[in-house]
């Protein structure tokens, strides 16, 4: 008897201990919840323990994945509706997980929407829709750096000034301290091919020791009445930052800044993420502004049209005043060679030319068959 209680007892003390035993597959994580609510307790890869019956683990995936982000809308200079679609590669940040499980992932997606129309709303103004367009990979590249920087690149600029007028831009002090701070975050690094590699590449970014292929900042251009390039000027007459023309130019140089980047982006902090890239598939004018386009561009044609047909209308005219007809004959007949009028009469011209016989025939009065 005794044997039987203590056999029992230890298959209790098994059960329960079991039964607080969690293992968390790997590329995966776990959120505690007792009686139905989350506990704040986060469980990464490997064996846990958690109190029996009491306790449960829901079980999430901590793989990659992708997700589009469609119908961002902004406006260009010469108000043209542009759209863009893209998609971004992300993953619960495991040293934010606590974060992550308290927002529902639909409104992490429509926060990065929210994150890209707000920066590229603003410098989409200073372009007009076909300039914006055309510039797909800068566009990419700087959303890219809202995504996955504590500051994008261009927010280290400062303002050149000649008394109080802006005239151009430089790379401010901002940059020196992330490259500095960056250069620190390399040196943690265990690696040493890998945190020479890094360096290298922090070098190539580095203001303070390039003396060519520096950091070009520069300003929004346009062409003058006299036709000639300038620089296009804000209301206080200060030269404006081209933040698009900024990405162009330093392509290489943001690649590297992506590259190197040990930090994690307001955004990524804000919803407990990392985002590891984002692709721009298309940035067009969108399917209203298509439209209109067409339609002012089939009235611009039929604009050009009529003025041809008026052109050689009136050619056609005075050959047949040239060769005796009335000017209202003339006019009538040119109506009907040029096919904006029906034959009305027939019309022989004496001496001159061979001219076609013209069947220009009386007007009928209405109700008259």
């Amino acid at each position: 008897m005794e044997i039987a209680v203590l056999v029992g007892t230890v298959v209790a003390i098994i059960a329960i201990l079991a039964n607080g035993i969690v293992v968390v597959p790997t590329v995966r994580y776990g959120v505690v919840t007792r009686f139905r609510r989350r506990t704040g307790r986060i469980l990464t890869e490997g064996i846990h323990l958690v109190l029996s019956f009491v306790d449960q683990v829901q079980i999430y995936p901590h793989e990659l994945r992708t997700d589009s982000l469609d119908k961002i809308d902004v406006f260009s200079q010469d108000r043209l509706e542009i759209t863009m679609q893209g998609s971004a590669q992300w993953r619960p940040d495991k040293n934010n997980l606590r974060t992550f499980v308290e927002i529902p992932e639909n409104t992490i997606l429509v926060g990065l929407k929210d994150a890209i129309k707000s920066e590229l709303g603003k410098i989409a103004g200073d372009k007009t829709g076909d300039d914006f367009i055309r510039e797909r990979k800068a566009i990419e590249t700087l959303i890219n750096c809202i995504f996955r920087l504590e500051r994008p690149p261009h927010f280290h600029q400062n303002e050149e000034r000649n008394g109080s007028r802006v005239i151009g831009f430089e790379m401010g002090e901002s940059l020196n301290r992330w490259i500095d701070d960056a250069r620190a975050a390399v040196n943690k690094i265990r690696n040493p091919e890998e945190q020479s590699k890094q360096h290298k590449k922090i070098d190539k970014l580095d203001p303070r020791l390039l003396d060519q292929d520096k950091w070009q900042c520069p300003t929004l251009l346009k062409v003058d009445e006299r036709g000639r390039t300038v620089s296009d000027l804000d209301k206080e007459g200060n030269a404006v930052w081209d933040v698009i023309g900024f990405y162009n130019r330093n392509a290489a140089k943001v690649k590297l800044m992506l590259d190197v980047a040990l930090e994690t982006s307001p955004i990524e902090r804000l919803y407990g993420i990392d985002i590891a890239t984002f692709r721009l598939a298309d940035v067009d004018f969108s399917a209203a502004t298509k439209q209109a386009l067409e339609r002012r561009r089939q009235a611009i044609a039929d604009l050009g049209a009529a003025e041809e047909q008026q052109k050689r209308k009136l050619v056609i005219m005075k050959e047949l005043k040239d060769q005796g007809l009335t000017p209202e004959q003339a006019n009538n007949a040119a109506d009907v060679i040029i096919g904006v009028a029906a034959p009305r009469q027939v019309i022989s011209i004496e001496g001159g030319g061979v001219l076609p016989l013209l069947n220009i025939q009386p007007t009928k009065k209405a109700g008259e068959r």
